[in-house]
């Protein structure tokens, strides 16, 4: 069994194993994090949390007889009136569970939680165009594209990423789910 339940600060050690390299820090959170994450930079993160209703950070867990972390994800910027939100900080970390459906678990969890407790109508996400599987997932759950930028990232000097912004809107989420 799977579920979400608030990030804490046992989970900062996750976090930090779980990002390996700057690579995958900078495709998990763009430049919201320097890497090597570090303590001071997730407590900062966990106060933003604890701070306001706009932001809530969720960690997936697997309980079987013992509980494991195995994923992270974030719904941000949350904006009340206009009833939207955006995921963000999205990550299996754990390899071993990678591949494996949890991703799609883990959003498809977060969907539900801002739809129907947050009472939200519309959720964004942005994602690298050279993420697939990612971008097959959100697929999966009913995203759409609704936007493409080029060249909205440089990572080193070499690499340039595209990035894709998707939306799901709870009226079509909800007829799919039927």
């Amino acid at each position: 069994m799977i579920e979400l339940r608030k990030f804490e600060i046992g989970d900062i050690d996750y976090l930090k194993l779980w990002i390996t390299d700057e690579r995958l820090c900078c495709q998990w959170c763009a430049r919201n994090f320097i890497y090597p994450l570090d303590d001071l930079q997730l407590y900062k993160y966990i106060s933003t949390l604890n701070d306001s209703h706009t932001n809530f950070a969720f960690t997936l867990v697997k309980k079987d007889d013992d509980i494991y972390p195995i994923g992270h994800i974030k719904i941000g910027n949350i904006d009340y009136e206009e009833k939207s939100a955006k995921l963000q900080f999205v990550l299996i970390g754990n390899r071993l569970f990678r591949g494996k459906g949890f991703g799609k678990d883990m959003v498809n969890l977060a969907i539900k939680y801002a739809f129907q407790y947050l009472e939200l109508e519309e959720l964004d996400l942005r994602v690298y165009s050279f993420n697939t599987s990612a971008i097959n997932c959100y697929k999966t759950l009913g995203f759409k594209e609704i936007e493409y930028i080029d060249k909205s990232f440089q990572f080193n000097d070499e690499e340039i990423w595209d990035e894709i912004v998707m939306r799901l809107e709870k009226d079509k989420w909800k007829k799919e789910r039927k």
